[in-house]
């Protein structure tokens, strides 16, 4: 049985390195999501199978964007306080090898996550 920690509302979280308590339910998923987002396949020693496939599907010379779409899609739905994606798109810009997304997250509070394509949390540079 995997042991997960969850971050709730009221709870503290680090943002740009400062320890601060986490106030809506916004907060807690994008904090979430961060984590969920920068999670190897194989990297925790209790359930390798948690985590993005990033060596075997995303990093690479020639990623296939449709599956790296469908992966991170994924991982956006596996959080039970995500309810719906009304939007979700992935950008590749090929010169700097940076992965950028642009999504709306609608979550069971009826509140959205909104992330553009400049917000640095969820850039992945995929340089090798």
């Amino acid at each position: 049985m995997a042991l997960v920690r969850l971050i709730p509302a009221g709870d503290v979280s680090v943002v740009d390195g400062e320890v601060q308590l986490t106030k809506t339910l916004g907060e807690y998923v994008r904090t979430k999501l961060t984590q969920r987002f920068r999670f190897f396949l194989g990297e925790w020693f209790r359930d390798a199978r948690k985590g993005v496939p990033y060596y075997r599907d995303v990093l690479g010379k020639v990623a296939n964007l449709n599956a790296v779409r469908a992966i991170f899609r994924s991982v956006l739905v596996s959080v039970p306080e995500v309810v719906g994606t009304p939007r979700f798109d992935v950008s590749f810009d090929k010169k700097t090898r940076r992965l950028s997304f642009d999504f709306i997250a609608t979550l069971v509070d009826g509140s959205t996550l909104v992330v553009r394509p400049t917000d640095d949390d969820f850039v992945l540079d995929l340089r090798t």
